[in-house]
C-alpha cells in the first residue's frame, strides 16, 4: 500500500460572505496580519479559486502529477488602499491588517509564489464552479 499526499496552503480564504461565516479560521489567519503585510507576505485567496485548486490537485494525484506543498492565493495586499478594500470584505477595523502604517512602502525581503500550483492547474483545465 502507498500514501500519496499532498497539502494546500491557502493565503486568507476571502469570498462572499466567508469570513461572516467563518470568522474563527479568519481571526486566527489574522493574528500575524500586520507583520505578513509589512513583508509584503499577506496573501488571499477566493474561495471559489481554492476549490477549483483541490480538484485540480486531487486529479493530478491519479497520475501522480502532483506531490508536495502547493501555495495558494490569488492576491497580495501591498498598500493602504487594498489593506483597506480587504478590512471592508472581511468587516474589521484596518489598522488590524495594516497596523498604524501610512503609505510606506516596505522593502519585499520575501516573495511568494504560487507557480507550482498555477503549473499544475494549467496542465488540468478545469473549472469545479461552472465558470470560464
Amino acid at each position: 500500500m502507498s500514501l500519496n499526499l499532498t497539502t494546500i496552503c491557502p493565503g486568507l480564504i476571502t469570498g462572499h460572505e466567508f469570513s461572516y461565516r467563518n470568522p474563527t479560521a479568519t481571526i486566527a489567519y489574522l493574528k500575524g496580519a500586520q507583520e505578513m503585510y509589512a513583508n509584503g507576505l499577506l496573501a488571499t485567496v477566493d474561495v471559489r479559486r481554492l476549490a477549483e485548486a483541490h480538484v485540480s490537485v486531487f486529479e493530478a494525484m491519479k497520475t501522480t502529477t502532483a506531490f508536495g506543498r502547493y501555495i495558494c492565493f490569488d492576491r497580495i495586499i501591498q498598500c493602504e488602499d487594498e489593506a483597506e478594500t480587504l478590512a471592508d470584505e472581511i468587516g474589521i477595523p484596518r489598522n488590524k491588517i495594516s497596523g498604524n502604517s501610512s503609505d510606506y512602502v516596505f522593502p519585499n525581503c520575501f516573495e511568494l509564489s504560487n507557480k507550482k500550483l498555477a503549473n499544475l492547474t494549467s496542465r488540468t483545465l478545469r473549472s469545479c464552479y461552472g465558470e470560464s
